[in-house]
């Protein structure tokens, strides 16, 4: 059975229902995909006001997320020490994250495409992205903590279309906020997705 670590369970605060977990995987679980920011080495100015701020953004996200779709935990150097993943429950701190993603990953392969990007300031950018989770193990409706709200079979996938705000300081990532998805699958087999590619 897959479950959390001990150090991500003291995550989940006391009374967090099955129907928020459900929420979270519909609303939130995309965060966890695509987060991204720009190393304090990359950048000493504004960020993505002039076309060559956006060009290179956009060229460090790309980095990110292949990083990401290739499963390696090396990702976690993009964050700050206090970096928020706004679910539901929130997870603090770098090493929270990482160790939830990878916990994830043990159960799930997923890969991410962006569709859309916008560096919008200093501050802060969004994304539109494609995300694909299959699951690799049969998972009962208890694996981690409830999450999935459901049991899902080995080889059941969950697609959703989704934008995510992305908080940045001092050139890394200091939290992860995600919106309700604009279009999703739920848990089905490859067969019967409906949502394609933009």
């Amino acid at each position: 059975m897959c479950r959390f670590p001990a150090k991500i369970a003291r995550y989940w605060r006391d009374g967090v229902t099955m129907r928020t977990r459900r929420q979270m995987i519909a609303a939130s679980l995309h965060t966890l995909a695509a987060v991204t920011v720009w190393p304090s080495t990359a950048l000493s100015g504004p960020l993505g006001l002039d076309r060559e701020s956006r060009k290179f953004a956009r060229q460090m996200f790309d980095e990110y997320v292949a990083l990401y779709n290739q499963g390696d935990p090396a990702f976690g150097r993009f964050f700050t020490e206090d970096i928020v993943l706004e679910t539901s429950p929130m997870i603090i701190g770098r090493q929270a994250v990482i160790d939830y993603v990878v916990a994830l990953r043990h159960c799930l392969a997923e890969t991410v495409r962006i569709e859309r990007f916008a560096a919008v300031g200093e501050e802060t950018c969004t994304a539109q992205m494609l995300t694909q989770m299959t699951c690799t193990r049969d998972l009962p409706v208890t694996a981690f903590e409830g999450l999935f709200g459901q049991a899902v079979r080995a080889g059941q996938v969950l697609r959703h279309r989704s934008v995510v705000t992305y908080g940045i300081r001092e050139g890394r990532f200091m939290f992860i906020r995600g919106g309700p998805p604009i279009e999703a699958t739920g848990w089905t087999w490859p067969t019967q997705l409906r949502l394609r590619s933009s």
